[in-house]
């Protein structure tokens, strides 16, 4: 088997696209990728490499997506904390050493339990998607004509905010 040349494309790199871009397996589709993978190689050749640079990293951030547990999919922390109230003898580690620091050290007033429910700025998921995005769009950039199969590319359009005008 020969190598591949540097601005050629590898064997899988159509599938490799298809998945990346979350087109779908049609014959029309998949005719689309080869033509748009033969205008690339034949207008721009290259930027092959970089296309195929790009779907590696896609591919591996595919793989850290796959290997997600549920938490990492939270963008919600909570913190929770029970001990002695800041400032107090048993928060200093001080015995006791009177009979009244003895009840100040024991009681449950001295206690303290803190919740801190925050949001995270993103998830771990919802980082590598973000990644994964950024890189689909480049790719959408050095291939175009995938642009209207691409279901990557129609979800990093903005939303349609404009009203509406009847005449």
């Amino acid at each position: 088997m020969s190598p591949t040349p540097a601005n050629g494309w590898r064997p899988g790199d159509l599938e490799a696209i298809r998945i990346a871009l979350g087109i779908s397996a049609t014959r029309s589709a998949v005719e689309a990728i080869n033509q748009a993978m033969l205008q690339l190689e034949q207008g721009y050749p290259d930027a092959i490499p970089t296309a195929r640079i790009l779907l590696d990293q896609i591919g591996v951030l595919d793989a850290q997506l796959l290997q997600l547990n549920p938490v990492d999919h939270q963008s919600w922390s909570e913190q929770h904390r029970k001990g002695p109230l800041p400032g107090s003898s048993a928060a200093a580690g001080v015995p006791p050493t009177s009979q009244v620091d003895v009840v100040h050290y024991a009681t449950e007033l001295l206690q303290v339990e803190e919740r801190l429910v925050s949001s995270q700025p993103v998830s771990t998921a919802e980082a590598l998607q973000r990644q994964r995005l950024n890189l689909c769009n480049q790719l959408l950039l050095t291939m175009p004509a995938l642009q209207s199969w691409s279901r990557q590319g129609q979800n990093a359009l903005p939303a349609f905010t404009a009203a509406l005008l009847r005449g």
